[in-house]
């Protein structure tokens, strides 16, 4: 795990994709490298953490960089607090394909769909709703019994920013829904939860999300 700073006068008007570029040049050790680290943006100024399989490297002095083993030891029964910044999607079939929606844009508009004239929850309100049940559907795939009373949905944005064409993808304006959730649980299953802290959770893991951080309760 390590936290990294970047020099402030290298950060001036960078998006998501401008950020996941910089944070990749710290582990891109060949140019077939595929990515093996999770981040997350932190409240602090150009303040970024990250999981990954090797220490990152800077050869261009823009970062101060501090690194210390990360091997989680966990039981089935250990109470845990949870933290996690997360792409969370729903998929649907358009047209004979498969797209995925982000949740609370598509909550507000099935809503809409269905109470036209129905005064309308808080946007805040349809997120905590959707986020928690989108969290409390995948609780055993990360190996937890999740207290859904104590599930907060700390903020919901979209991100918007362009990404340009690579060897194996198109440039074009995307769009990404960002959601922080936090909350309590149950270790159930240690592996699967080692497996989510190491490899992520759900979608856009290059662009920030995914990274679940826990701590003992």
């Amino acid at each position: 795990m390590s936290k990294l700073v970047l020099d402030p006068r290298r950060a001036v008007g960078k998006n998501l994709y401008d950020t996941h570029r910089l944070l990749w040049n710290l582990f891109a050790d060949a140019p077939d490298r595929t990515r093996d680290f999770l981040f997350r943006e932190q409240d602090e100024p150009y303040t970024f953490l990250t999981v990954s399989r090797r220490q990152p490297e800077d050869t261009t002095g823009w970062w101060s960089i501090q690194i210390k083993p990360y091997a989680p030891k966990l039981q089935a029964g250990d109470a845990v607090a949870f933290s996690l910044r997360v792409n969370a999607v729903v998929k649907r079939n358009e047209n004979g394909k498969q797209r995925r929606f982000d949740i609370v844009q598509d909550a507000c508009l099935r809503m809409k769909e269905l109470n036209q004239n129905a005064q309308m929850p808080t946007r805040a309100e349809i997120a905590q709703e959707a986020g928690t049940r989108w969290l409390l559907a995948r609780q055993q795939a990360l190996g937890l019994s999740i207290e859904s009373a104590a599930i907060l949905v700390e903020g919901c944005k979209v991100e918007r920013f362009v990404k340009r064409a690579t060897r194996d993808t198109r440039s074009g304006v995307v769009s990404l829904g960002i959601m922080d959730l936090q909350g309590t649980a149950e270790v159930k299953d240690p592996q699967l939860l080692l497996q989510a802290l190491f490899q992520g959770v759900g979608p856009a893991k290059g662009f920030g999300c995914g990274l679940l951080l826990i701590r003992r309760v």
